[in-house]
Formats: structure tokens, sequence, C-alpha cells
């Protein structure tokens, strides 16, 4: 649903999961050096409303990482 790249290969990613399941929750999801696997933090919520809350957070995240460089 959503991706965007950080200065340091840091990814920020939204999705619901698993893709078309009614049952799937949204994931914010914060990757380093674009492998999916290497997951440094993984937000999750069925509410709309909490989304928002979680990308801010993953954005807040992803700040500290980034000045920690």
């Amino acid at each position: 649903m959503l991706q965007i790249e950080y200065p340091g290969n840091i990814l920020l990613g939204v999705g619901w999961y698993p893709s078309f399941d009614p049952s799937g929750i949204f994931q914010v999801r914060i990757i380093n050096k674009f492998q999916w696997r290497s997951l440094i933090a993984l937000l999750a919520t069925k509410s709309t409303g909490e989304l928002i809350t979680l990308i801010e957070k993953a954005q807040q995240i992803n700040h500290t990482i980034n000045s920690d460089k």
C-alpha cells in the first residue's frame, strides 16, 4: 500500500497482511537495507485510525535511527 525510502537504506512499508484477507491486519514495517526479513520494527493494527498513529511512531523510530548515524 505504501513504501517510503529514507536515507541509510531504511524503508517504511505499510500493507495489509495477508493480502485480500478480510480477517487480516495492517502492518507497518521498518526494514533495514532493503532486506524484508531484516526488520527493525513491526507494528500492527486492525484499526484505520490507529494506523496513522503507528505510521507516525515508525517515522519517529526512523528519525532516531538516522540521528544515531
